[in-house]
């Protein structure tokens, strides 16, 4: 794991899908010109959870303040 990033964790609502989730954060990345440094999803039950790692606390937290889903942001322990 990278030193220095900054992970935001994503419940999806019950009924959206992955692919909804997923079209509407590349939008906003994209719109914002940023670039994760990595992705990982998991699902549990009826809910997808992402874990987005950023490369800065701003981008981390310019996304947790803009993201409508269930977000948090956590430093990643180096």
């Amino acid at each position: 794991m990278a030193l220095g990033t900054y992970t935001v964790h994503i419940e999806t609502p019950v009924g959206m899908s992955l692919g909804n989730a997923m079209n509407d954060i590349r939008s906003w990345l994209d719109r914002h010109k940023i670039e994760p440094v990595e992705f990982k999803s998991n699902s549990i039950e009826d809910v997808f959870t992402l874990d987005i790692r950023f490369g800065s606390q701003d981008e981390a937290r310019l996304f947790e303040r803009d993201c409508r889903l269930g977000v948090s942001a956590t430093k990643v322990p180096p």
